[in-house]
């Protein structure tokens, strides 16, 4: 129930990196990791978010794996459990003029969320074997590179006889990508306390709720937040008067209601914080190549800002600015300790989604 632990200095990263224990984790992910090389293999796109909690809940979330079609070029392929439509098709070819990739039919009786897994059934798996043996390589590119995009990788090599790569970080670093507690952490020991709301992270329902309680009474507003959700789904956010006058029983059934909904595992910290007033939510795109081939790089960043607030959002939630930039601060360190606490073993960037 303690705050997430801070630190002003660097000593504090190098115990950062070494608690997460990346390079060993990863090392069984080598074989299938992808690198840059002179001619660019034919890739597989699939946009595959069953990892993500409770997406099915999102009416036609099925079809956004129809996404993938944008990625693809006339020598590549992409994956989808549910039909192409053919409008979009005929769009993405003559109007966006980005080629015809062959569609893999990855049809399932099962999730269908989960493109990856069903690119084993009979049909679209012997199809892959065909064009990777036909190719001599194959690379694939997915939304989300989670452990299944790299069991996919592995048996298509394994039943080709020729590499197969995953453009992608490998699965222990992608779960902790979007990992708000980290971020947090990251964001304390890179930039200092300031840059942070106040947060906290507990694993029972009677610890939440005694944290609700008592940011609640410095606060005007206070949050529940899940560590790996997307589009704000794994929040929950309550005006701190109505917390003040609940008791720790109504808290407590209020916050397991609150884990049902978002199918919390029950091993996973959640996280209680400060929801202060913001106007300023800044979103940036990094690149992270593999070690040795070149350092990170930004390639994009919006922000919104209101000039009467002065505020700017953090992971956690948002917090006041110090200037009305967010997209500057101490950018080029922070960006050094994310490939030092082993956030670069991977080919592609990270996608994180607050």
């Amino acid at each position: 129930m303690s705050p997430v632990t801070s630190g002003a200095d660097d000593t504090g990263l190098d115990g950062f990196a070494k608690s997460l224990d990346l390079v060993d984790r990863v090392r069984p992910f080598a074989n299938q990791s992808w690198s840059p090389t002179t001619e660019a293999p034919p890739t597989l796109h699939l946009e595959d978010v069953s990892a993500i909690p409770f997406l099915a809940e999102i009416p036609g979330v099925e079809e956004y794996q129809h996404r993938a079609r944008v990625r693809a070029d006339s020598r590549d392929l992409y994956a989808t459990v549910t039909p192409p439509d053919r409008d979009y098709d005929t769009y993405c070819l003559e109007k966006l003029d980005i080629g015809q990739p062959e569609w893999i039919n990855a049809h399932t009786r099962h999730d269908p969320l989960a493109v990856a897994k069903a690119c084993l059934g009979d049909r679209p798996f012997a199809r892959l074997v065909d064009v990777v043996r036909a190719a001599g390589c194959l690379a694939i590119h997915p939304y989300m590179s989670i452990e299944d995009v790299w069991i996919l990788a592995e048996r298509l090599a394994r039943e080709s006889g020729c590499p197969v790569s995953v453009i992608g970080s490998p699965p222990p670093v992608t779960r902790i990508a979007n990992d708000k507690a980290l971020f947090t952490a990251l964001v304390t020991l890179v930039l200092g306390p300031e840059w942070t709301t106040e947060t906290h992270e507990a694993k029972t329902t009677e610890a939440l709720a005694t944290l609700l309680l008592d940011v609640g009474r410095r606060y005007s507003s206070v949050g529940l937040k899940r560590t790996r959700c997307a589009s704000a789904m794994g929040n929950l956010v309550l005006e701190s008067s109505s917390v003040r006058n609940e008791s720790i029983s109504a808290l407590t059934t209020l916050v397991a209601d609150f884990l049902t909904r978002t199918e919390w595992p029950g091993d996973e910290p959640v996280l209680v914080v400060a929801w202060e007033d913001a106007a300023s939510s800044p979103s940036t795109q990094w690149r992270i190549p593999p070690a040795g081939h070149g350092d990170p790089r930004s390639t994009g960043s919006t922000s919104t800002f209101s000039r009467a607030h002065g505020r700017s959002l953090s992971a956690a939630g948002p917090r006041r600015c110090r200037s009305r930039s967010t997209t500057h601060c101490d950018a080029p360190r922070a960006r050094s300790h994310m490939r030092f606490s082993g956030w670069a073993m991977s080919g592609a960037a990270l996608s994180t989604t607050w």
